[in-house]
């Protein structure tokens, strides 16, 4: 079973706002050098963590927790909820984790008020929350504190928040059918698509409906694919609609759907 240690260590640096602790490094950066009155942008939560180690997905998996975010912002100022890019399937003995290793950048947007004006600074706060593992378990905490400026954002946006936004989930298109069933044993969900896939994995939204350590059965169809997903033990109602994100291969490489899949039972 995992253990915590608990290790706070917190470094600031100048013009950068970052907390270092063992094994991960956080950054809050913003997509523009400044932002814009009365426009929408986008703050990242750039997490770096050392080889071997990982942080969670909003959904952690078998065990662990996702990262938190509270902020300090100046009136008017709103900010919304965390946007996560695609996870990855982290095996350890006897478990699977869903999240993230070597380095991975949270979006958040945020929405600046019209009535602020150019050449204005304000001072944010991101109050992080986190959990970073290997074999052991180490919680983290840190307040990063964020000044931006308002005025004409620059024409080269941060490429940690353009790589991130690429790595986001898309909706279900609306030409996609999908359907599922489930029995005593698994969940069998099928996606008609329209186009030939080589893989694909699915990543729940809600804890504790599918086997996370089990293989999901891929099989492909003429237009679409097909996965046999094991039911987690701990499963004891029935489910409507199984909610979540999932990553499709096929020849031009990866992308994540996020999909609400009708279950009938068997």
């Amino acid at each position: 079973m995992k253990h915590f240690a608990l290790v706070l260590s917190f470094l600031f640096l100048p013009l950068l706002a970052c907390a270092q602790e063992n094994h991960l490094k956080v950054e809050v950066v913003t997509e523009t050098d400044n932002l814009a009155p009365g426009k929408p942008a986008t703050i990242g939560l750039h997490f770096t963590m050392d080889k071997g180690w990982h942080i969670y997905w909003q959904n952690a998996g078998d065990a662990g927790m996702a990262p938190s975010v509270t902020w300090k912002v100046p009136m008017g100022f709103r900010v919304g909820k965390v946007l996560w890019p695609l996870p990855q399937r982290i095996s350890l003995p006897s478990v699977t984790d869903f999240g993230y290793e070597g380095e991975i950048t949270l979006l958040v947007p945020i929405q600046v008020p019209r009535t602020v004006h150019a050449g204005e600074t304000f001072d944010l706060t991101a109050n992080v929350q986190w959990l970073v593992c290997q074999e052991a378990c180490i919680p983290g905490q840190a307040s990063i504190p964020l000044k931006i400026t308002i005025g004409t954002p620059g024409l080269k946006p941060n490429p940690l928040i353009t790589a991130a936004r690429a790595q986001l989930p898309v909706k279900q298109p609306k030409s996609w059918q999908t359907s599922g069933t489930l029995d005593d044993k698994k969940f069998t969900v099928r996606f008609q698509t329209g186009t030939t896939a080589t893989g694909a994995v699915f990543f729940p939204l809600t804890p504790a409906q599918i086997d996370n350590n089990a293989d999901q059965g891929f099989t492909p169809t003429a237009q679409g694919f097909s996965l046999d997903i094991k039911r987690s033990d701990l499963l004891m109602q029935n489910v409507q609609k199984l909610e979540g994100v999932v990553v499709v291969t096929d020849r031009d490489g990866k992308k994540g759907y996020g999909v609400s899949i009708p279950i009938s039972s068997n």
